[in-house]
């Protein structure tokens, strides 16, 4: 077998130092199994997602400064130290006789060095790492195991803010009552004394309570932002994490639609951090100045409070029609946010085959439906709002009404009667902003449910499952009765299927259109697994081994060739980020991409269009064969590699491929006759089923004199 890639990889030390760190604590991981589900690129891995793989494994990790390596405890020990030149190694355990043993990762090498010389080169910072009851108990229960919501999660999180701002809505309610209180004062005592000394006292007073209210409402302001930038920033990178980590069997049919799903996300995050959420948090205080009211006005603060519960039962009605118009209104703006995107990754495909028409009505109907929803909502919302106003202003006159009779009875002063007004409008307010808050409310829920759909799909590499250590593959593969049908459908695309690829061995896969040959290629890459049956890699199933492991060992080239808008030294070295300059030329150079590209006067830092545009059907095949040498993997899974190309391109593949299969396992799905001199074996496949599995030679001549028992087979494969 050859020499495993990544030996030739230009070395990460902390990523080295954590694969090392898992063996010995007696859980290995591959370096690729520890990337997956990282933010990693060609930068390598920093100190906090080295903390973030570690603690995805059960390990504690702390980063910690120190002046010399003298000042850490041996007890600490194993931990990685940074040292100078953006090197790192695992201090393994220190000696009274001033040694240390270390293992460098440049050197792939465990040593004893003295520690004098370790403290020359030490950075100054150190990450301590231990393995907690988890990690060595798989069986036991894990904190992140209980059914904890993936965004409420984080709002409590920042539970410790949200604090602040419930203390802040506190004081600036309790700074609510001065102004009334101050008016009252004046009106009653200060200007029917002449106490001139006294108002300037309630003035400065008042003035220093109007200070610390401005202070509060701007650190309120304040903390908010700060929560809320703190949840979009977590979440919106978890839904980005579970769209890459979910099983492929869980991907909603529609493309578009999926994407305004996530794009929803944005009326979530607003209505969390949107500073009329204030509203909510001043409705517990609606009591306070319901109270004070009481005790200036007595009866006007029952008046309020039956004014308060009408405006809210209003709301609670239009509720019922509210929430359904708004569900409806997502479910068309998904449809025509959907076809939008359908639209313009299909626009070449549209104009050639002249389907515009057809689709300018379909997209009109679902604007008019989106539109029709979203007034009738802005209608019923608006309704509750102008309801709530009304009431809102009506309140000042009743409360001046009832005041009238008061104030002539001697019940109420005329200063009481002008601060029971303005407390009655800062009482009923908070109630009118949750009434304008109700659209934007049904909306966040609706989006928050289909989020929530997405987050609670199965994932590929589900937390703390313990994967087999199955870092380097043979090149074995073994299908043992699988039966598959896709997600949604009941149709078995194979049915009750078994073969075994020997590793080395070069396997073709023939059959007509709709037989299951895809589904087979797709089977092996893992990215979908049968309902039946099992599949083995090297004797293993594949459900026991990592899919970063897999997908590392196997490259895929497909037969519709997805490129990225970006270079293309960053479309070729997009799995392997930190491949050198001279692997990614050995890679273009033996796929063919060098022959074209070194005419390109930006060379390899040529530009490639979202998907691929700008290049030929055969440069996209070119690119993909260049990314799956530059793995240098065990596998070659090849599912119609030259479907876009011409006789003399596909020359120049047959070509290329063959100097890299030589020890590999390969399989090669294809109509084309001109590819089948790569492989000694072939399989003909028909309706999920085995017709015939042989040698290449004899399955030609049995469908060339027609001794098979399937005419359709006969025809496609031919």
């Amino acid at each position: 077998m050859n020499k495993p890639a990544d030996a030739k990889d230009k070395k990460d030390p902390l990523l080295e130092c954590l694969v090392f760190l898992t063996a010995h604590h007696g859980h290995a991981r591959s370096a690729e199994a520890l990337k997956a589900g990282l933010s990693y690129d060609e930068k390598g891995m920093t100190p906090e997602t080295f903390c973030e793989a570690a603690q995805r494994l059960g390990f504690r990790t702390k980063v910690k400064e120190s002046a010399s390596l003298r000042a850490v405890s041996g007890d600490v020990l194993p931990a990685v130290m940074a040292m100078k030149g953006a090197r790192a190694i695992v201090l393994v355990s220190k000696g009274k006789d001033g040694k240390a043993r270390v293992y460098d990762p440049a050197t792939a090498e465990a040593r004893e060095v003295k520690i004098a010389d370790l403290d020359k080169a030490y950075a100054g910072y150190h990450i301590l790492i231990h393995p907690t009851s988890v990690f060595t108990d798989p069986a036991q229960a894990h904190p992140e195991d209980y059914d904890r919501s993936w965004f409420w999660s984080l709002v409590h999180d920042c539970k410790g803010i949200y604090g602040r701002v419930v203390v802040a809505s506190i004081l600036i309610n309790l700074f609510g009552l001065v102004s009334p209180l101050f008016i009252m004062n004046v009106y009653d005592r200060v200007i029917p004394n002449a106490a001139i000394e006294t108002g300037w006292v309630l003035a400065i007073g008042a003035l220093t309570a109007f200070a610390f209210d401005f202070i509060m409402r701007t650190l309120r302001g304040y903390f908010i932002d700060v929560a809320g930038r703190r949840i979009d920033v977590v979440a919106s990178r978890r839904i980005y994490d579970q769209v890459l980590n979910m099983k492929l069997s869980g991907k909603p049919a529609s493309g578009g639609a999926f994407a305004n799903m996530l794009r929803e996300f944005d009326s979530v995050r607003d209505f969390i951090t949107s500073a009329t959420l204030t509203a909510l948090v001043d409705l517990p205080f609606t009591l306070l100045f319901l109270l004070a009211i009481y005790l200036l006005a007595g009866p006007v603060a029952l008046m309020l409070f039956f004014l308060i519960m009408a405006v809210a039962g209003i709301g609670m009605l239009l509720q019922v029609s509210l929430r359904a118009l708004v569900a409806r209104s997502t479910h068309a703006a998904e449809a025509k946010h959907g076809l939008l995107v359908e639209t313009i990754g299909a626009l070449e495909a549209i104009k050639s085959i002249g389907a515009d028409g057809r689709l300018r009505a379909r997209y009109g109907t679902h604007v008019g439906e989106a539109a029709e929803f979203a007034t009738h909502s802005r209608f019923i919302s608006g309704l509750g709002v102008n309801i709530a106003t009304f009431l809102q202003q009506s309140s000042a006159i009743i409360i001046v009404l009832m005041g009238m009779y008061m104030v002539r009875d001697g019940d109420m002063s005329m200063g009481a009667l002008i601060a029971a007004v303005m407390l009655g409008g800062r009482a009923i307010a908070p109630i009118g902003q949750v009434a304008n808050l109700l659209t934007r409310y049904h909306q966040s829920r609706s989006s928050l449910n289909g989020l929530n759909s997405l987050m609670a799909k199965a994932i590929e590499r589900p937390a703390h499952k313990q994967f087999l250590h199955r870092p380097h593959l043979e090149g074995k593969i073994a299908f043992d009765r699988v039966c598959f049908s896709y997600p949604g459908t009941d149709r078995n695309v194979l049915d009750n299927l078994s073969f075994t690829l020997g590793a080395g061995e070069k396997t073709g896969i023939i059959g007509r259109v709709g037989s299951g040959k895809s589904t087979i290629a797709r089977l092996m890459m893992g990215l979908y697994e049968p309902q039946s049956g099992a599949l083995l890699a090297d004797d293993t199933d594949y459900r026991q081994i990592d899919p970063a492991d897999l997908r590392r060992n196997i490259a895929y080239i497909a037969q519709d060739v997805v490129l990225f808008r970006g270079t293309i030294r960053e479309n070729i070295a997009i799995a392997r980020p930190q491949a050198s300059e001279a692997e990614i030329l050995e890679a273009a150079q033996a796929s063919g991409v060098h022959e074209f590209i070194s005419r390109h006067p930006m060379g390899y830092d040529a530009p490639v269009g979202e998907r691929g545009e700008g290049l030929s059907g055969g440069q996209r095949q070119a690119i993909a064969l260049a990314r799956a040498m530059l793995l240098k993997p065990q596998i070659f899974v090849c599912d119609e590699p030259t479907n876009a190309m011409d006789s003399f391109a596909e020359e120049a593949f047959v070509r290329h491929i063959k100097g890299q299969i030589a020890d590999k396992t390969f399989v090669l799905i294809t109509h084309r006759q001109n590819l089948l001199t790569l492989v000694d074996r072939l399989i003909l496949i028909d309706q999920g089923k085995i017709l015939m599995d042989d040698s290449r030679d004899r399955v030609l001549q049995a469908l060339a004199q027609g001794r098979l028992s399937s005419p359709q087979a006969q025809q496609g494969a031919a």
